[in-house]
């Protein structure tokens, strides 16, 4: 169950302004006044008036919030009786992770299973992030692994669970390695070769490149990390790569180049969808996940 028409209603009750409320669903205030709006106009009255810089509500408005409270209760008590169900039920667990992620970390989160709970199969579904990040919307998937991107995992809907930091390394042919400026800003006359639009990196690549004030003369779109440092070696252009990633591609002709604290790190997670009562095995899988990353 989620109840997220009616967590909405009660957080703008609790906090008499749609800003406040809006901050603390981790929404955009428009994207609040938009759903209270098309709300009012469904139910065709309005469940809330203005009076004096303050959302009171309606007579309506009332009605709504005590039955609203009611059902959120009511969800806190099905999630604390069915928590001794989700500790203890034999189920199926289905992970998605990225694959280059998944040649490390499966065999050893098998293993944990197999150790700690052996009553649980685990399904491992491995693609590119958009497509990982559908599955688990549509709950295809149970929790995913991928850095957190705050815009597509809105804290509202979805729990995370901080596995480790990462930072961003430039990555340049050897005999490069010598010409990258100080100023990250005067690379907007290199040739960049980034990931495509549907994977997480290219996030993380366009936020780095804004940052910094870059402005590529040309991009080039490339999907496999292996095939980008490959063409990196051969002059055909700059690349981006995570640093924990950096150990699976040690190949001769390229160099690292650390972008220190002039990009903020990148917080690499476990997500899952948000429920009352987490099984307890998310907690000790996101320990061990932290211990093996």
């Amino acid at each position: 169950m989620y109840l997220k028409e009616q967590i909405y209603i009660l957080e703008i009750y609790k906090q008499q302004s749609l800003s406040k409320a809006a901050q603390h669903l981790h929404i955009s205030q428009p994207a609040l006044s938009n759903y209270l709006n098309h709300l009012e106009q469904n139910l065709g009255i309005a469940l809330f008036v203005r009076e004096k810089r303050r959302l009171v509500p309606t007579e309506a408005g009332t009605i709504y919030i005590d039955i609203a409270a009611r059902m959120v209760r009511l969800q806190e008590t099905f999630y604390l009786r069915l928590k001794p169900l989700l500790e203890t039920a034999p189920c199926v667990l289905r992970i998605g992770i990225q694959r280059i992620r998944g040649a490390s970390m499966i065999p050893k989160i098998l293993q944990f299973f197999a150790e700690r709970y052996p009553e649980i199969k685990v399904e491992f579904l491995k693609g590119s992030f958009m497509e990982l990040l559908s599955g688990l919307e549509s709950d295809d998937l149970d929790l995913l692994f991928g850095y957190h991107i705050p815009s597509l995992y809105p804290a509202s809907r979805y729990k995370n669970y901080s596995i480790a930091r990462d930072t961003l390394y430039l990555a340049v042919s050897e005999n490069r390695r010598d010409s990258v400026p100080s100023d990250f800003s005067r690379l907007s006359d290199e040739t960049f070769i980034l990931h495509p639009n549907t994977q997480s990196e290219r996030f993380l690549e366009n936020e780095f490149l804004k940052e910094n004030h870059i402005v590529p003369e040309k991009i080039i779109e490339e999907d496999t990390m292996e095939v980008i440092l490959r063409m990196a070696t051969m002059n055909m252009g700059i690349c981006l790569i995570a640093g924990s990633y950096i150990k699976y591609y040690r190949a001769p002709g390229i160099y690292f180049y650390p972008t220190d604290c002039r990009y903020k790190t990148l917080d690499f997670c476990m997500f899952t969808k948000k429920m009352q009562a987490a099984p307890k095995y998310l907690e000790e899988l996101a320990a061990f996940t932290r211990n093996i990353f």
